[in-house]
């Protein structure tokens, strides 16, 4: 019985995120006017992937960012590399999307949010 107990103990503690919110997928974003798509890859907690930028009305992206981080239950946390600068993003998921704050280059947080639509 003890190294039952001890079994079912050592499966809830390594399996800590196993329900993990999952962000896999292409998520597009409006923001200040701007349509941006994330599109993320998502391994256990970890996350990769790109952070495109358009202008409005056009369709080939004129920025693509290459993003890491994590996530942590339903928290996203994310870094977005553009060229020697970065963002810092964290966010948090919502019935209606995604919600939080970033910095640039370290510097102070900003809001932001966005109704965003996971495509298929």
């Amino acid at each position: 019985m003890k190294k039952l107990m001890f079994a079912i103990v050592f499966l809830l503690l390594t399996n800590v995120n196993a329900y993990a919110r999952d962000f896999s997928g292409s998520w597009q974003v409006v923001a200040n006017g701007y349509l941006m798509v994330l599109n993320i890859t998502q391994d256990g907690s970890s996350i990769t992937g790109t952070f495109d930028t358009y202008n409005p009305g056009e369709t080939t992206p004129y920025h693509t960012g290459e993003i890491t981080g994590d996530v942590d239950d339903e928290i996203i946390t994310f870094t977005r590399w553009l060229g020697s600068q970065y963002q810092q993003y964290q966010g948090i998921y919502l019935s209606n999307g995604i919600s939080g704050k970033f910095s640039a280059n370290g510097s102070s947080n900003y809001p932001w949010s966005w109704t965003a639509v996971k495509k298929p």
